[in-house]
């Protein structure tokens, strides 16, 4: 059978080509290389100094930047599969400090909502710092889209410890934090000694309708 033969160079040529995607592929998201390859192509106000690691696993870097907030000593894992379902999901995230700033006022305003999901199952951020005001040992959990937000996390900051839950879901806010352990001492050196407990529960569309705080037992 002629034909046969006539079909062996195509049939080779689209495995070469196959092999040699699969080659690129793999050079690409498992080789440092290759992630330092893809971060060429991120927008160039964002600083990313010190890459390592690859696509497919961990990838770490020494500092990143963008409209004067910064992080040092970042490490992150993605789900590359998860891109497949129109999501952007971070398996974990640990940040030594972090500096935020609030970005520049911009004339233009754009409403485009995103059209992908953000979902970040583990974050943790040893200090962050935000217009002087500093926490520690926080860890937080996020997802949100076009249709709604939701975050919790849980911070130390002035010797308290506080737990937050946030959900904005078809214009609906709640919100449920909780202190504990609170020294007003540390907040004023002329106020005494406390260990205050605390809760907040607040639902709402328009406005938030706080509930009265329930103070636990003060230690002076």
């Amino acid at each position: 059978m002629r034909w046969l033969k006539w079909l062996r160079w195509p049939l080779r040529s689209a495995v070469a080509l196959a092999l040699a995607a699969a080659a690129v592929v793999v050079w690409v998201l498992g080789t440092e290389g290759g992630l330092r390859w893809a971060l060429g192509f991120a927008p160039p106000e964002i600083a990313l100094e010190g890459p390592r690691g690859a696509l497919w696993r961990t990838v770490s870097f020494d500092r990143v930047a963008f409209q004067g907030s910064e992080a040092r000593n970042v490490a992150l894992e993605v789900d590359l599969l998860a891109l497949f379902s129109d999501t952007i999901a971070v398996e974990f995230l640990r940040i030594d400090s972090l500096t935020l700033r609030r970005p520049e006022a911009s004339s233009e305003k754009s409403e485009t909502p995103l059209p992908f999901r953000i979902r970040v199952a583990d974050a943790q951020v040893k200090s962050l710092v935000f217009e002087g005001y500093e926490i520690h040992d926080l860890q937080a959990e996020y997802s949100g889209s076009a249709s709604g937000h939701e975050a919790q996390a849980s911070f130390s900051a002035a010797g308290a410890r506080a737990r937050l839950k946030g959900c904005y879901q078809k214009a609906q806010i709640s919100i449920d934090a909780e202190l504990q352990a609170v020294n007003l001492a540390v907040i004023d050196p002329g106020l005494p000694q406390t260990a205050l407990n605390a809760s907040l529960n607040a639902r709402g569309s328009r406005c938030l309708f706080l509930a009265p705080f329930r103070p636990g037992a003060a230690e002076h």
